[in-house]
């Protein structure tokens, strides 16, 4: 016997549910990386910390956000692609008219560079001997997330219509 589709109001609360767990692993992950620029790192600037004490200190940080962060990534891409499924843009069915559709592509193109960074920038960051360079370069990562997230939150205001 085969199973029945779910109903309208079935679909409608996976939804739901699917967009406040989509938009709170955001809150999340770009929380925890506006954390670091406006308020760890002028915290730590101004706190008179020893250098290996506040190495010490970032050490432990990024290793808990790291397991938070990897989380909220991990629901992200999962209601994500139910978002998607849901409202048309992924699976049969009519495809939504062309202006989403491209719009659906940039935020799936931005959403796979950010996951990209997630991955990669850290440890490709690791191997950078410099520590001052380092430092620079975490900050403009940390930056350059944050305004591919406004794109990307964009880019979801305008699919939500």
């Amino acid at each position: 016997m085969p199973i029945a589709p779910p109903s309208p109001a079935a679909l409608a609360w996976l939804h739901r549910l699917s967009v406040l767990l989509h938009v709170g692993a955001v809150v999340v992950w770009f929380g925890a990386v506006a954390y670091y620029p406006l308020i760890l790192r002028p915290a730590l600037q101004h706190s008179g910390i020893e250098r290996a004490a506040k190495y010490l200190l970032l050490a432990a940080i990024k290793r808990r956000l790291k397991r938070v962060v990897g989380g909220a990534v991990v629901v992200l891409v999962a209601t994500g692609v139910v978002n998607a499924w849901l409202r048309g843009y992924l699976g049969p069915g009519a495809p939504p008219d062309a202006f989403h559709a491209r719009v659906f592509h940039a935020k799936l193109a931005v959403a796979g560079v950010l996951v990209l960074v997630f991955l990669t920038a850290l440890p490709a960051l690791q191997r950078v001997e410099t520590p001052k360079l380092r430092a620079r370069l975490f900050l403009a990562v940390h930056v350059a997330v944050l305004v591919l997230g406004v794109v990307a939150a964009a880019a979801g205001v305008v699919l939500s219509r």
